[in-house]
């Protein structure tokens, strides 16, 4: 068909007989230029399926030393390193540039020309705060250097012979940001993280995965104490970010650094102090509730505890949020307050029933004092009576007789009325007896005053005081076996909770 077209537009238009040699000769030229054609078609795909191949990214070996590592601050959520990077990968565009088995710096020329080519490695510290650069070298190795000797995971693209390689090697120290969750403060532990990025696309370069690394090769390897923390573990990961400043995918690799926090600092200055105060604030259940210093042992407890936290404020965290020791913290506020808060109310319950208690025995001394003006004494008491007139006699010496006479009766042991059946009783008698003697009132009576006198006198003697009872003996019982049962309560409550907050077990 394509012969026949090209005959007819070949042809003359006044032509009207074929002429089937030409054409036979057209179709001869027709098929060398389509054999031509595929010729060049395939060595078209050749090349572009080798350019293809060339364009195969490349893998960077990195390895990363870390000599110090510190300063792990929860509140401005950093941490201070101090470590070597060095990175090797190779270079096809330095073939033929470099002498047989040289190793030499990175001449200007060469970065210049890897920098327009964009495959100039450049790392970039993603999570940096604020580094100083110690070292920064670029060696180029004609030949495979030592450390990737041994690898297997290479580019089939690159031969490992003879293709040139470079090695980046840096030192630098300054600090990190980290995302530090503290929520199990001080028994929390962390991941911390170095992130490398690279200049170059992800289609010209990656970073090779962990398993290039050679037998044994640690990143904390040289770290001989972290303040505060042990190093419970680390890992490499390797893949790509997108950048939206340059509208590609860069090769990323992270550096995973898995800390455990020591608590024994916070534990031994922190936790026992507070458990300390607030044990010794429940311990004041054992006064007794008349005692005034009750309460102001559980306020000075309480205060203790706000003192001492704010001298070690400056060693936990300030968070939004509670960790676990605020948690403990407030629990303890909490306990040493509700002993306050108790103390100060038995306080004032236990005052009200004993000024209940005073009036009670007050009016029972006015009842028992007007029954003694109206009640006659037993058989066995001789009355004694004050003398109507003394008929010119002496009143001092009347007076001294009477008192003889009732010091007689009372060394005789002369039963007084309400005596009970052990031999105690009120002191109606003796106080009327001691009345009459003094003289007090016409009748003989007498008064209340002289009455609370010498029930006083009868307690300092070994006799019975006048007791009245009522709701506030029950009162003090109870109060009392209150006290106990609140402070085995309260200690065992206060260790479940503490136990439960500090472990992390739910509650």
């Amino acid at each position: 068909v394509t012969v026949s077209v090209l005959y007819w537009v070949h042809s003359a238009p006044n032509q009207t007989a074929i002429d089937f040699a030409e054409m036979r000769s057209m179709g001869v030229a027709v098929r060398r230029a389509f054999v031509a054609l595929v010729i060049l078609a395939a060595l078209s795909h050749a090349q572009v399926a080798t350019v293809m191949t060339a364009a195969l990214p490349r893998y960077y070996y990195c390895l990363m030393s870390v000599t110090e590592l510190s300063k792990v601050d929860g509140v401005e959520q950093s941490f201070y390193v101090d470590t070597s990077f060095t990175c090797y990968y190779q270079e096809p565009g330095l073939t033929g540039l470099i002498p047989p088995n040289a190793i030499i710096p990175l001449p200007d020329a060469m970065k210049t020309q890897l920098l327009i080519n964009n495959s100039f490695f450049e790392p970039q510290f993603l999570n940096k705060r604020n580094l100083q650069f110690d070292l920064d070298r670029r060696f180029v190795f004609a030949e495979v250097p030592l450390t990737m000797a041994g690898i297997t995971l290479t580019n089939p693209s690159y031969p490992m012979a003879g293709t040139p390689w470079i090695a980046v090697t840096q030192r630098f120290s300054g600090l990190f940001k980290a995302d530090l969750e503290l929520r199990d403060f001080p028994f929390d532990s962390q991941t911390l993280w170095i992130n490398v990025s690279s200049s170059t696309p992800s289609f010209m370069g990656l970073f090779a995965g962990p398993q290039w690394l050679p037998a044994g090769a640690r990143v904390t390897a040289a770290v001989r104490e972290v303040i505060g923390w042990e190093i419970v573990g680390e890992q490499l990961y390797n893949g790509t970010t997108f950048a939206a400043d340059y509208g590609v995918a860069l090769p990323d690799l992270g550096v995973a650094i898995r800390l455990k926090r020591v608590p024994n600092y916070y534990v031994n200055k922190i936790i026992l102090g507070v458990v300390l105060i607030t044990v010794m604030s429940q311990l004041t259940f054992l006064l007794s509730p008349r005692d005034s210093n009750r309460p102001m042992a559980a306020l000075t407890a309480f205060l203790g505890i706000v003192t001492y936290l704010f001298v070690i404020s400056t060693d936990v965290p300030r968070l939004a949020y509670l960790t676990r020791m605020d948690r403990f913290v407030n629990l303890s506020f909490y306990f040493v307050f509700g002993d306050f808060a108790m103390h100060l109310i038995f306080y004032v319950v236990v005052r009200a029933a004993d000024d209940a208690e005073a009036k009670a025995m007050e009016r029972a001394a006015e009842e028992q004092a007007q029954a003694a003006d109206t009640e006659p004494f037993g058989a066995s008491f001789e009355p004694l009576r004050a003398p109507a007139k003394y008929n010119g006699g002496n009143p001092i010496a009347a007076s001294a007789d009477a008192g003889a006479r009732a010091a007689q009766q009372q060394a005789v042991g002369t039963p007084r009325t309400g005596d009970s059946a052990n031999g105690t009783g009120d002191d109606v008698g003796h106080v009327h007896a001691a009345g009459s003697a003094g003289g007090w009132g016409s009748g003989g009576a007498a008064s209340p005053i002289t009455m609370l006198t010498m029930s006083r006198a009868a307690m300092g003697a070994g006799k019975a005081p006048l007791r009245v009872h009522g709701w506030w003996n029950d009162l003090r019982y109870y109060l009392r076996a209150v006290d106990f049962i609140l402070l085995g309560t309260l200690i065992v409550c206060y260790t479940l909770g503490c136990l439960a907050i500090l472990t992390g077990a739910s509650t």
